[in-house]
């Protein structure tokens, strides 16, 4: 009864779960693995049927699976034969997907997975990382000083013309609070504007050094 309710659990499952079992070499280092279960959310996840699969190995699934970046058969068959649980994020090169997948056994020899597609998350991942890095090009590419800081006065970050016209290290400067960078002469003055900035007050105004 209790496996019957765990089955349908699977079943109604948004992950994509599949159990399978490890094909060893003479020498007992993984060389293949046999899929045994598929519910539903890995057929649509995968685009793999389960009539097509059950009782095939991942090599007649996918015959250049080998050839790939990522050594799935390594990964699962070494969960398999420890019964330990791991985590992976790879890219699956057959599928062109990205998945989280939790690898566990309950018995040796047997494994099984669950899946996550995280593609959108890659991407967009990947997209900030783009973005990002042009802003910090364009940033550091500025003439003029610019300086970032919190709302407290601690300097968290400046561009490439900051550092090279103050003087200071990247190091050092992080440990300056705005006002301190300022001459004397002038320090009245971008207190007076820092505040107005805080307020909302101001809009882009420089402080001569």
């Amino acid at each position: 009864m209790k496996s019957e309710r765990l089955s349908d659990l699977l079943k109604s499952s948004p992950f994509a779960f599949a159990s399978h079992q490890i094909i060893l070499d003479e020498n007992g280092l993984p060389i293949d693995y046999r899929y045994l279960e598929v519910n539903p959310a890995y057929e649509k996840m995968t685009g793999l049927k389960e009539a097509d699969i059950i009782g095939k190995t991942i090599l007649e699934v996918f015959p250049g699976v080998k050839n790939i970046s990522f050594d799935w058969i390594a990964a699962f068959g070494s969960v398999a034969l420890s019964g330990e649980t791991k985590i992976y994020e790879q890219y699956s090169e057959p599928l062109g997907k990205w998945f989280q997948v939790q690898v566990f056994s309950q018995e040796k020899g047997f494994f099984s997975t669950l899946f996550t597609d995280i593609t959108t998350r890659i991407t967009m991942e990947k997209k900030l990382g783009v973005k990002e890095a042009n802003f910090r090009e364009l940033f550091n590419s500025m003439m003029d000083m610019v300086i970032v800081a919190s709302k407290d006065g601690k300097i968290i970050a400046a561009n490439n013309a900051t550092y090279d016209k103050l003087g200071y290290t990247q190091e050092e400067l992080s440990e300056k609070g705005i006002l301190e960078i300022h001459p004397y002469e002038s320090k009245e003055e971008a207190r007076k504007i820092f505040d107005l900035m805080l307020k909302g007050k101001m809009g882009r105004r420089g402080v001569h050094f």
